[in-house]
């Protein structure tokens, strides 16, 4: 077994795996407090070896810090490469690491939105494309300014490689180093500018994050461009009814009135209803108009517990809204946990209180059954916005018809119409999710030509009720399946006691008493064979 990293002396595992034969040009022959000796150079965070093939060990002092947050390591890497590619002359990067990026698309549109660390290049021919990889730091000593001072990043191996489920992996250690003592607070102000760049606004655009559970921490999944609220097509009195709350809340004056009154200064929303209604992107045109950063996260999963919530929650980026998706199916209206993890109703509560988070947090909550949810739990004080989702009425069909055809505004009230009579009555449990789907397919045709196709969304229909009602009759089988399983238990358990004895009789006999037996038995019968012989 590969001994622990707490047990490996950093020291030489430092040296043995950064890259010390590379000339630093930027690296001066500054001065190094010495590297204690004895047990305590385990402890060390940089190892000796490691500073004296930078010149760094004729007697100045240093500040260290060791950055422990991958989302910090990240944004740190790429500030360091952005500086290298901007102005070499003010970074020296010792070695890089080139790995393949999530979501790669070969789109060559203009204008066209990219994910995480993929930006439109151009190759030779001037064509745009788009990067399927990502480069980041590698092992070594790095250095770069910084207010025109040098900042060292020693970015190292500790320990054997370990295997786990995804192969081979090793444990990495990030330090800081800047000349002078005491300068930790400038190393921190460093990494906050970063963290701030990352998380900066940008128009019609919002942060998304998820909560990772291997690491415990959020996140950052990219920028992702925010749809307006005009976008969302909701009956004005239930968009206005959320809206309005949301532009209250955040209004000035609004922060010292909570506190004023002794009230934690936050808001949660509980939007339910029917799928397919709006509710996430309601969520999302709210996050991009109050520059909210979008949080996921999922506390289902069999690793999550009531620390680690209450830890998601009050490690939350600033200005966040956190977003419980199908809150239902956490708990069941007894209190009772539905899923794998170790989280609590209690906890839940907790979480929600305001205990321990950030001012201004923001909670939305979203359900197709708030029927199904404990009152405690939606009760105001804790939830203090309902908005419910119903099924698309005729205003809202013709809103959507002129803004997928806006050339055609002047056929929506006929677009209704037709709607009614090719339906009927299945008009009436029409979604927006639906009518999209349908003007998507037509987006080719004009607003005239998609009247004559609406007879396209009665099929849809039909088809989803089909496959809804195929999955119920093999739900209803298995569950006969299941009854008919636990009822033949159920009798063989009870059928086994009657075959088996309720008694037991144990017969010994002593070897005098048995003779007997015999004699008695026997005798006789040789007595009389020989009187007849």
């Amino acid at each position: 077994m590969p001994p622990h990293a707490n047990e490996v002396p950093v020291a030489f595992e430092a040296s043995r795996s950064c890259c010390l034969d590379v000339p630093m040009p930027l690296l001066p022959s500054e001065k190094f407090m010495p590297v204690p000796s004895g047990p305590q150079a385990c402890l060390w965070p940089v190892g000796k070896e490691v500073l004296e093939g930078l010149g760094l060990m004729d007697g100045a002092e240093y500040s260290i810090a060791k950055v422990e947050d991958f989302r910090i390591r990240g944004l740190l890497f790429k500030k360091l490469i952005d500086v290298r590619r901007k102005n070499a002359s003010h970074a020296s990067l010792a070695s890089f690491t080139i790995e393949s990026t999530r979501g790669g698309d070969d789109s060559d549109e203009e204008g066209e939105p990219t994910g995480e660390g993929q930006e439109p290049v151009k190759d030779g021919q001037g064509q745009k494309r788009l990067k399927h990889t990502s480069m980041s730091l590698g092992k070594g000593v790095h250095a770069f300014k910084y207010r025109g001072e040098t900042v060292w990043v020693v970015e190292q191996a500790l320990g054997e490689p370990v295997g786990t489920d995804c192969g081979a992996k090793t444990l990495s250690s990030t330090v800081l180093l800047v000349r002078g003592v005491g300068r930790e607070d400038m190393l921190q102000e460093m990494c906050d500018e970063l963290m701030a760049a990352s998380e900066k606004h940008v128009d019609n655009t919002y942060h998304m994050f998820q909560w990772d559970v291997q690491r415990g921490s959020w996140r950052h999944s990219g920028l992702r461009t925010a749809r307006s609220v005009d976008s969302v097509v909701l009956p004005e009195e239930q968009k206005k009814r959320a809206v309005d709350d949301f532009k209250k809340f955040v209004s000035k004056g609004s922060r010292q009135y909570y506190a004023e009154h002794g009230i934690p200064y936050k808001r949660a929303y509980l939007f339910w209803g029917v799928p397919g209604t709006g509710k996430t992107s309601l969520i999302q045109a709210l996050a991009g108009k109050y520059k909210r950063h979008l949080c996921f996260m999922q506390p289902t999963d069999p690793k999550f517990t009531d620390d680690m919530l209450k830890s998601a929650v009050s490690s939350a980026p600033g200005r966040s809204l956190i977003v419980f998706e199908d809150i239902d199916a956490l708990f069941t209206k007894g209190r009772e946990n539905r899923g794998k993890s170790a989280v609590t109703f209690s906890g839940l509560l907790n979480a929600l209180d305001g205990v321990g988070m950030p001012e201004g947090q923001v909670f939305v909550l979203t359900t197709n059954f708030r029927e199904q949810l404990d009152a405690a739990l939606i009760r105001n004080g804790r939830v203090d916005v309902h908005v419910e989702f119903k099924h698309i009425s005729d205003e809202q069909c013709k809103k959507m018809f002129k803004r997928f055809f806006p050339k055609d505004e002047a056929l929506a009230d006929e677009f209704v119409e037709k709607l009614q009579k090719e339906l009927g009555e299945k008009s009436k449990e029409l979604t927006p999710a639906v009518l999209q789907f349908f003007f998507i397919q037509q987006r080719e045709l004009s607003g005239r030509e998609a009247l004559g196709h609406v007879g396209q969304i009665g099929e849809e229909l039909a088809k989803r009720d089909d496959a809804k009602e195929d999955e119920k009759k093999e739900m209803d089988e298995k569950e006969k399946d299941d009854d008919g399983d636990d009822e033949t238990g159920k009798k063989k358990a009870t059928a086994e006691p009657e075959l088996k004895p309720t008694h037991h009789w144990h017969m010994t006999f002593s070897p005098t008493v048995a003779l007997t037996v015999l004699g008695v038995v026997c005798l006789p019968i040789i007595l009389g064979r020989h009187m007849r012989g």
